[in-house]
């Protein structure tokens, strides 16, 4: 059945004046922009409304964080929401866990576009223009089974709308906080690829696009719905199911490094024949990732190698660890420079922090590779040499786009270096290379590792050795190992 033409946007976990979490450390010039992430992602989202032309905007929970209580989120919240009335678009909002109906019922002075949808209440929204339906927005009640890994969602039949308005030829639109943990969606990352990506998801014949996965493509076909919005899930996912097209929008805006990739919302436009098409619209001003660099002693050419050796005497030993220390950190600038060039970001984020892992492999075992290894610990090995290389970094990616930069090091895996280049390391002193064999050995078996550190916690005070057994084990043991390596380079000085 032909349907009138509309287009609306969906958006999720908005989470207003939360704070992003882990940026301690990052540049004074980017305070003000991790301040008001959430709150500037919210602007450009009302401001998206109105370049869109949408018909309405749809908020699937977590617009608010609740236990922040800040009054700035509501401040701003009001006055977008004002906006949005000031240009007759309804705004349909469904409270989310972080935001439950208690929360919004004592939210004053919302404007009169604003539609709360109770899951307790059966009867669906009806969103009309010019008088003539576009679509049915209803909650899909949801109640927590016995484990919480899973979730029941029941369907409630609703009588017709209050409005008394035809709702044979309105869109069908669900709404679902959140779906049972084990089902898997098709991720996408937000790109421009994704564009027309859904545009056949649900032809008006019936036929699916795309089969998706078999239990959502059961579990979304107990409803009469033909979009099927999800609220919680903070990574946007998409399955064009049989009968209607399960998508979650994300976030507008990441909070953590658990929150990797773009923040958006999603533009919906359902065509005059019943297809869905659907475009990413970024509205994110921070951006999390997570970038890795493998390494088994073989990766750099002759001439970085080179590079790293120095020129060398007998009298210039020191020259040489320091002239390898310097080629690694060039060699390391450049590549890290490179993969952050092939980010492809949005151009209107800006902050982009990038967590690195520097991987250390099992390399072959020779001596050119042992001695690669120890050029690479030595330049980032310590957290003095890290925050270096990282300054490092900033000069080199801070150009003349206006973003800015934060980059965070790590080591994985540091026992398969320090197995194969204490030798290197510790030159002729026998004590260093029986400590960074000894802390290889152990740090390659983390078990054995944390029984020693309850053993020798226990050998002081005793009657601690149950209340540490915890603690223990939820000790990160590459932290530790890299923790230790510094301390061991300090102690034992010149060798390493």
């Amino acid at each position: 059945m032909p349907v009138s033409p509309f287009r609306f946007l969906h958006a999720a976990n908005l989470r207003l004046d939360h704070p992003l979490e882990g940026v301690k450390g990052a540049p004074d010039d980017a305070f003000l922009q991790l301040r008001d992430a959430t709150l500037t992602a919210f602007d450009r989202l009302i401001a998206a409304c109105g370049e869109q032309g949408v018909d309405f905007l749809l908020l699937t929970g977590n617009t608010l964080a609740a236990a922040g209580r800040s009054l700035r989120a509501i401040g701003r919240l009001r006055c977008g929401l004002e906006e949005l009335a000031e240009r007759d678009i309804p705004a349909l909002i469904v409270p989310g866990r972080l935001d439950p109906w208690e929360v919004w019922r004592s939210v004053p002075g919302l404007p009169d576009n604003v539609v709360l949808l109770d899951p307790s209440d059966p009867d669906p929204v009806t969103v009309s223009r010019d008088g003539t339906p576009l679509a049915t927005v209803r909650v899909l009640a949801e109640s927590p089974a016995k484990n919480d890994d899973s979730v029941t969602v029941t369907f409630r039949p609703s009588p017709s709308s209050p409005s008394g308005a035809d709702e044979s030829a309105a869109f069908p639109i669900g709404v679902a906080l959140r779906l049972p943990s084990e089902q898997v969606f098709t991720r996408s990352r937000g790109n421009r690829a994704d564009d027309e990506s859904c545009r056949d998801a649900r032809r008006a014949d019936g036929n699916s696009r795309a089969n998706g996965d078999e239990p959502l493509q059961r579990w979304a076909a107990q409803w009469p719905v033909r979009y099927l919005a999800v609220g919680e899930p903070t990574q946007r996912m998409t399955l064009p199911a049989e009968n209607a097209l399960v998508h979650a929008s994300g976030t507008t805006q990441p909070i953590g490094a658990g929150e990797r990739g773009p923040g958006g919302a999603t533009l919906v436009r359902v065509h005059q024949d019943g297809t869905i098409s659907t475009t990413f619209i970024p509205t994110g001003v921070v951006r999390w990732e997570r970038l890795e660099l493998p390494f088994d002693g073989t990766g750099r050419s002759e001439e970085d190698a080179s590079r790293s050796v120095g020129v060398t005497t007998e009298a210039e030993g020191s020259h040489q660890q320091n002239a390898g220390q310097a080629g690694w950190e060039g060699w390391l600038i450049d590549r890290m420079r490179a993969a952050v060039e092939s980010l492809a970001l949005e151009p209107d984020e800006l902050v982009c922090i990038v967590d690195w892992r520097l991987i250390l492999l099992e390399g072959p075992e020779r001596p050119e590779c042992a001695e690669e290894l120890a050029g690479l610990l030595r330049a980032v090995g310590t957290s003095s040499a890290r925050s270096r290389l990282i300054e490092r970094l900033h000069e080199a990616t801070d150009g003349s786009e206006s973003r800015l930069y934060v980059h965070r090091v790590s080591i994985d895996r540091l026992a398969a270096g320090l197995t194969e280049a204490a030798n290197v390391l510790a030159g002729d002193d026998t004590i260093a290379a029986d400590f960074l064999q000894k802390l290889g050995r152990l740090a390659a078996e983390p078990e054995e590792m944390m029984r020693l550190v309850r053993h020798r916690a226990t050998r002081i005070a005793p009657e601690l050795a149950e209340r540490l057994a915890e603690p223990a084990a939820a000790i990160d043991a590459n932290r530790l190992t890299e923790e230790a390596f510094e301390t061991g380079m300090v102690w034992l000085g010149g060798p390493l």
